[in-house]
């Protein structure tokens, strides 16, 4: 009996939800209050949840990142709980392809923002910075720079930033990029 109660103590303690103040530096390995890519905290938050407002840093010049990073439908979070990544100016960067072509994606999250990144698709194909999709809702995007250098493709669904509903036909912001 002792066994299993503090098998239970430890997976609760292991799988606890997110709340209060958090850092990502590649410099640093994942653990404690730090995650040493943003695709770790993607995997943790996605998987756990949030019981409080969640604020996570970038470390200053801890980058470049280069990862697809996918949010999806986050339990607990709320107008009151909310989840806001300081980019600090780094740069998250992936050469999309056809299964993962935005760098960022929301999928069904809410009330996430997204502050002060650099966010590059650096391939010539499958470009989206930035898609939010299914029901999700208060996504901001605030002071970032949306970049796709090498893009060759002129297909209408290479986006700086793509809206849509599910894997359907969305809105999207298309410039010569």
């Amino acid at each position: 009996t002792l066994l299993a109660l503090g098998l239970m103590l430890f997976a609760t303690s292991a799988m606890a939800q997110l709340t209060g103040t958090y850092t990502i530096n590649s410099a640093v390995a994942t653990g404690g209050t730090n995650y040493s890519s943003l695709g770790d905290f993607a995997t943790d938050i996605n998987t756990n949840g949030v019981s409080g407002p969640v604020v996570v840093n970038v470390v200053s010049n801890s980058g470049p990142y280069n990862e697809w990073v996918e949010f999806k439908n986050i339990a607990g979070s709320s107008s009151t709980n909310t989840i806001t990544l300081n980019g600090n100016g780094n740069t998250v960067s992936h050469a999309g392809s056809s299964s993962q072509s935005p760098v960022f994606a929301f999928s069904s999250t809410d009330y996430f923002t997204l502050d002060n990144l650099v966010i590059e698709n650096t391939g010539s194909d499958y470009g989206r910075c930035v898609q939010i999709y299914d029901v999700s809702t208060y996504v901001t995007i605030s002071n970032c720079k949306l970049n796709m250098p090498n893009m060759t493709s002129k297909d209408g669904a290479n986006a700086y930033l793509y809206l849509s509903q599910g894997d359907g036909f969305g809105v999207f912001s298309t410039a010569n990029a």
